[in-house]
């Protein structure tokens, strides 16, 4: 693994089949090879990593997910975006016995708490916005800070919902 620096709390979120490890602050980053031996410290691996800045050219592998999700004040996350990234992160998850994914963008707070709501929604059938808001909080204080990634996750919550789908 290259020595990549990312922030990271060594807090994660088990959804049973999977564990996501969500990133931290900016000023606490860590090299991949630092952050892989804090997931051992929990009994699992690393396994993959699913990167949300939007600086790079997208990309995927086999245990690698870049996805250009925009970011910044203005920037406008769409429902297909949210799901694009939660349905490679199940995938990762069914092809990977206790998959353990590092999931990170820029600063850890609005896109990577975007998409752990997303998931923790999904599995959560009746679940609010609000709900969700709140526990990615409890995770990764203060919680998702920009009233349009919110609006991001309403958007999607009531587009799912209309297509009944996850």
């Amino acid at each position: 693994m290259a020595d990549t620096f990312v922030p990271f709390t060594g807090r994660f979120v088990d959804f049973g089949t999977f564990k996501v490890f969500p990133s931290c602050e900016p000023g606490k980053e860590q090299s991949l090879l630092a952050i892989n031996e804090i997931v051992r410290s929990t009994g699992t691996r690393l396994t993959h990593r699913v990167d949300l800045r939007y600086c790079r050219q997208q990309r995927c592998t086999k245990r690698f997910y870049h996805f250009r999700m925009p970011g910044g004040p203005s920037a406008s996350v769409l429902p297909a975006d949210i799901d694009n990234v939660c349905n490679r992160i199940e995938t990762f998850a069914d092809n990977a016995q206790d998959a353990a994914i590092l999931l990170h963008c820029t600063h850890g707070l609005n896109r990577t708490l975007l998409v752990l709501a997303a998931l923790w929604m999904r599995r959560r059938p009746g679940a609010t916005v609000g709900e969700a808001v709140e526990f990615v909080r409890a995770i990764r204080p203060p919680g998702i800070q920009r009233p349009h990634i919110v609006a991001a996750l309403n958007r999607w919550d009531e587009t799912r919902k209309k297509d009944g789908t996850k």
